[in-house]
This record gives structure tokens, sequence and C-alpha cells, in this order.
């Protein structure tokens, strides 16, 4: 996990975790990320059959713009001590968002030696550890600086990449949006990717 969204995130990290993110500066991802396996790969688009992970995620009732930078923080100082065991986790990749009815949702992924059961308590209770299911998303990879507008239109490409193939049925959740980028990385080589949970058609 990286500082995102705004110049403050940055400074609560520590220089151990700020010396590991260098690299994503070019594009380059060093940190832990979630395990998938590619079912199916057509240019950018995947479709993915992702393995259990651990999230702590936190929902707030928000425009956009104010939760980005809200939402990571709280998150960040979960990670860096904020919790009932004053315990630092390590940064994973990539941060994830959906948006929910009048609000938005993000989470980070936490190492793969937690569980919902193991991680820290966080000290916030806005602040939700969940063990996710193996779930099936497509996926549409893109680069840039993420803007509402640019999600919203990578949702319809890939929306209209499902209406066409008719291979996975679409479930009902809200896309997921995953970024995999600092602030301070080159544009260009910024990650993003809109997620839609699918299933398979018999």
């Amino acid at each position: 996990m990286r500082d995102p969204f705004h110049p403050e995130a940055h400074q609560k990290v520590p220089l151990s975790e700020k010396l590991k993110t260098i690299p994503s500066f070019f594009g380059v991802h060093l940190e832990e990320k979630p395990v998938y396996n590619v079912l199916h790969k057509e240019g950018h688009l995947e479709i993915r059959a992702y393995e259990p992970m651990t999230l702590a995620r936190i929902t707030l009732d928000t425009d956009y713009y104010a939760f980005r930078e809200s939402a990571f923080l709280a998150l960040a100082d979960y990670i860096f001590g904020r919790n009932e065991a004053e315990e630092e986790i390590s940064m994973t990749t990539p941060v994830f968002k959906r948006e929910t009815g009048s609000g938005w949702t993000m989470a980070f992924m936490l190492p793969s030696e937690f569980n919902a059961d193991l991680a820290p308590k966080p000290r916030d209770s806005a602040i939700q550890i969940i063990d996710q299911s193996a779930k099936t998303f497509a996926t549409l990879s893109y680069h840039g600086n993420n803007t509402p507008e640019k999600m919203a239109a990578k949702l319809v490409e890939l929306s209209h990449w499902l209406e066409l193939h008719k291979t996975y049925h679409v479930l009902s959740n809200p896309p997921l949006y995953a970024q995999y980028n600092g602030l301070f990385t080159i544009p260009f080589m910024k990650l993003n990717e809109v997620q839609v949970e699918v299933q398979a058609l018999d």
C-alpha cells in the first residue's frame, strides 16, 4: 500500500516503507499483492479467480474527493500502529475503492500471514477487518491519473465487453476500483483497474 492521494499521507509512512515504494515511481510494484489465476486474457482485460484475502476496510458517507483522503489516512494509521497491539503492518498493493450508496468504501489487503482473528484490532471503530472468500472478477487495466470520470468510462468499456461475450454473469455487487501507485509515480506509469465480480455461465 502507498500514499496515493495526499501529501499528508506520505508523511505518515515510515521511512522503511517509503524506501520500498521507490520502484513504484517507475511503475514497478514490489509489495505483496492479491493472489489470483488468470482464466482468460484479451488485451487489457482479464478474468481472474482470486484466492481468499483479509481486508481492512472503512466506509465513509461523503463525496469521492473527501473520502479518498480521509479513508486512506485512517487505514494508514491502522497499519502503521494505531491498533490495540501497536503493531506495524507491512504495506501491500493495490488500494481498493467501491461506491456504496451515498458514500464510498476503501480497503487495504493485509499481508497473507493475517486473517480476521490474527490481525491487530483497530482502535478506530469505523475500520472493519474481514475475511473475503474466493471470488472471480472481470478486470480492465488502464494507466494514468485516476478520476471519477475515467473510472466511469472504463466501467462502461468493461461492461460492454461482458455484454458482447456473454460467457460470464455479472453479479450485483458494485464495481471495485484498484489503484496500484502512489501520488508521485510518473502519471503514464500509474496502474489502475476496474473490477466487476462475475460468475461463469454453464
